[in-house]
């Protein structure tokens, strides 16, 4: 969760369809991106789930050199075919927050 400047962020997101239950697929979706303040959305890219990655997309970003150092109020967008969107925003629990360190 803490990462310094030049490193690189590995972003895995299991995405689905709350009301249907089915995970979603790069046909299901519209778009998918990850929102970091200051930066150009991070696209997130499809990749098939298994049973031990439990992920279905996937984006890096490498962190800029004059990156502030502190939390990266993040979020992931998603829009589906069918107009349906979804957001998500860390939990607010240091540990598990994306927090740039000098």
């Amino acid at each position: 969760s803490r990462f310094p400047a030049g490193a690189t962020v590995v972003f895995k997101v299991f995405a689905a369809d709350a009301k249907t239950q089915s995970v979603l697929k790069a046909d299901d979706v519209r778009y998918a991106f990850v929102k970091i303040p200051g930066q150009p959305n991070v696209k997130l890219t499809y990749v098939a789930p298994t049973e031990r990655n439990g992920t279905n997309f996937t984006a890096t970003w490498t962190v800029p050199a004059n990156y502030p150092a502190g939390l990266v109020k993040f979020t992931t967008r998603f829009q589906t075919k069918s107009k349906k969107y979804g957001n998500f925003v860390q939990v607010p629990v240091e540990t598990s927050q994306l927090t740039i360190v000098k």
